[in-house]
């Protein structure tokens, strides 16, 4: 990547942090808090989810990955019961 893409994108950050009176280090980590993810804080700001984990990892986060359960419509609650208890037995 060429060093005018760079920054731009670094330059778009600055900018966001500055009119809201903070400093991109400040303003990446607030963002993806309070969005709850790092593709919905990118989305938010405009930027690519990349440009995020950069910074987020100079600044000494580490990213983790979650996995989560995600239940299928056309299940009706018994069995949604049925299979908690199977699970917790």
């Amino acid at each position: 990547m060429n060093d005018t893409k760079m920054s731009k994108r670094k330059g778009k950050l600055a900018a966001i942090a500055q009119e809201r009176g903070e400093t991109i280090a400040t303003l990446v980590p607030r963002t993806v808090i309070e969005q709850g993810s790092v593709l919905a804080a990118a989305a938010y700001l405009g930027v690519a989810p990349n440009t995020l984990r950069y910074h987020l990892t100079r600044l000494g986060y580490k990213p983790t990955v979650r996995s989560s359960v995600v239940w299928e419509l056309d299940e009706t609650a018994e069995e949604k019961e049925d299979a908690l208890e199977t699970v917790h037995a």
